[in-house]
């Protein structure tokens, strides 16, 4: 899969501040971009798919109703561990990283 632009391409969907993408699989080697429904040139949420659909991670680029007592860095990554039987998405990456650097 490429960095910036993966070979199976990346797909546009609008959304709500607060919402994530829907879906655990997508296209093979894609990428989902979320832009704001009401500003739609705010990028608000990226999601990678690997080989096989499975949501990699995704890449928060802002959230709502921010809790001051626990800011969040922007971005931010949610690493997906399909290892585990509840595959939700980790909050910091498999070597306590925020943001994945090896994706744009």
């Amino acid at each position: 899969m490429g960095m910036c632009k993966p070979s199976g391409g990346i797909k546009q969907i609008f959304g709500k501040v607060g919402r994530n993408i829907p879906g655990s699989y997508g296209n093979p080697n894609t990428r989902t971009d979320m832009y704001d429904i009401d500003n739609p040139n705010e990028l608000i949420q990226q999601r990678w798919y690997g080989p096989n659909g499975e949501n990699l991670w995704d890449r928060d680029w802002k959230h709502k109703n921010e809790n001051p007592k626990k800011p969040h860095k922007y971005p931010h990554d949610h690493y997906w561990d399909w290892s585990k039987k509840d595959s939700r998405p980790l909050y910091i990456g498999p070597n306590n990283e925020d943001t994945n650097s090896s994706y744009c």
